[in-house]
């Protein structure tokens, strides 16, 4: 196998410039570096990342810590997240832990144990822990919160205003001339409750009372449990017109439940997502509240690039507003 020293000799420069034209870390002249790079090719030579973390203390390599793959929302962040450390010449591991603690901890101490240059984890309720963040600060590992309620003052964090995306969701109803609007998430969860929160401020704003009958909560976000909480809200509450769904895969749940009973949206009940994940799959297309995911990613990936460059400012919270995609599964009310 080939070395440093190979392709200096072969290149007839000194191992010093056959680095600086690897590593990009200085200036060569084009005609060197053209010598360097026809060796490399010549000798097949690979050059060592082990080695050169070591010498460098750094690996060039950014550990990503999410709750779920199966839901589109994170991998679409991730695309975004994994663009950014491309382009600034970082690799990235993702590591799913699907709510399993078992799993939190064990890639936990993978990426100590690689020593990731740094970490961008989920700030949902199994990750956003101060015993996953700690370990990774005390070993001078900069990281980064992404996507979730859970926010750390220990961090910088990258957020959506979920308050004011529960506000729009159910104002976009109202202003439909709906006044009865189910909700429906998942219990224990900080951004249902604050996106309730939201939908609770709308429906004081414009003078309707708000009413504990009309929100069920399940115990996940899936499509299935969409599907099971939109059947026993309309079998308790049929005078419901318009539903306002978590989030996008929920919603799809949501609008089989109305298609098996017969309930044509929007013309006898709206309904409207949140993430914009896979509300445009749906039939009729689902109006729904666009988490702007690729500017999440992208803000994360250069905060956290940043902190391994040095930067040593206070940690911040990046707030971004969500955004109405109104499609159509939303319409107007009609009086029977």
């Amino acid at each position: 196998m080939a070395t440093i020293r190979d392709v200096a000799e072969r290149a007839g420069v000194s191992v010093a410039t056959v680095s600086a034209v690897l590593n990009q870390s200085c200036k060569v002249s084009e005609k060197l570096t053209a010598r360097v790079l026809a060796a490399t090719r010549e000798l097949n030579y690979r050059p060592n990342r082990l080695a050169r973390a070591l010498s460098q203390k750094r690996t060039h390599l950014i550990g990503c810590l999410v709750p779920t793959i199966v839901n589109p929302f994170f991998p679409q962040v991730v695309k975004s997240v994994e663009d950014i450390a491309f382009e600034n010449q970082f690799g990235i591991f993702v590591c799913n832990s699907e709510g399993n603690s078992g799993k939190v901890r064990y890639y936990q101490q993978m990426l100590l144990e690689t020593q990731v240059d740094g970490v961008i984890i989920a700030l949902s309720w199994e990750l956003a822990r101060p015993e996953v963040i700690q370990p990774f600060l005390e070993a001078g590992i900069p990281v980064v919160g992404l996507a979730g309620a859970r926010r750390s003052e220990l961090i910088d964090c990258v957020v959506v205003d979920d308050v004011q995306g529960g506000f729009d969701a159910a104002n976009h109803l109202i202003e439909l001339g709906h006044t009865r609007i189910g909700y429906i998430g998942a219990q224990n969860s900080e951004t249902t409750r604050l996106r309730l929160l939201g939908y609770k401020k709308a429906l004081q704003a414009a003078g309707l009372p708000y009413d504990e009958r009309d929100i069920m909560l399940g115990n996940s976000f899936s499509d299935a449990e969409g599907y099971t909480l939109a059947k026993m809200l309309l079998a308790r509450e049929p005078e419901i017109s318009a539903i306002f769904s978590y989030n996008d895969i929920m919603g799809l749940g949501v609008m089989s439940a109305l298609h098996d009973q017969g309930i044509a949206v929007p013309a006898q009940l709206s309904v409207i997502g949140f993430d914009d994940s896979a509300a445009s799959y749906s039939f009729p297309k689902m109006s729904t509240m666009e988490i702007p995911k690729a500017e999440m990613g992208r803000i994360a990936a250069n905060v956290l690039i940043n902190r391994i460059g040095g930067q040593a400012a206070a940690p911040r919270v990046f707030e971004l507003p969500p955004r109405l995609v109104v499609r159509d599964s939303t319409g107007p009310l009609h009086h029977e």
